[in-house]
């Protein structure tokens, strides 16, 4: 699945867009492409579901280094120092927002799927409330 930003969302996710294009570790990639590998899984759709966890996963950054008072991330400043709190907070949520939105359009994905998806986006929320 392809995430498809018009012009104005590509401006106003540039916080979580700047995580994204940070160097990190890559462990999940890493990972996912182990997997799919293994369970023969066309890489297109490794590839697609990279970038959609790489985007929730940068965009939940944004808003925990703001939770954290967090003045760094990967040794630049933060999303939030750059772009100012508002605009990224409202670039994470927008993020989560269009993926769940893109998802929930989509046929070919199962009713138990978006579910999930949605679930584990809920509980991500209540362990980043509980460190808090």
């Amino acid at each position: 699945m392809e995430i498809n930003l018009t012009d104005e969302e590509k401006i106003l996710i540039e916080p979580v867009q700047y995580y994204t294009e940070q160097t990190g570790k890559n462990i999940r990639k890493t990972l996912s492409s182990i997997l799919g590998a293994y369970l023969c899984i066309d890489d297109k759709y490794i590839s697609n579901m990279d970038e959609i966890i790489s985007l929730i996963h940068n965009a939940s950054l944004v808003v925990d280094d703001i939770q954290d008072n967090s003045l760094l991330r990967r040794n630049l400043d933060c999303a939030h120092i750059k772009y100012g709190i508002p605009l990224s907070i409202n670039a994470s949520y927008l993020v989560i927002f269009k993926i769940l939105n893109e998802i929930n359009k989509r046929n070919d994905i199962s009713d138990t799927i978006k579910n999930k998806i949605i679930e584990n986006i809920y509980y991500t929320h209540i362990g980043q409330g509980m460190d808090i």
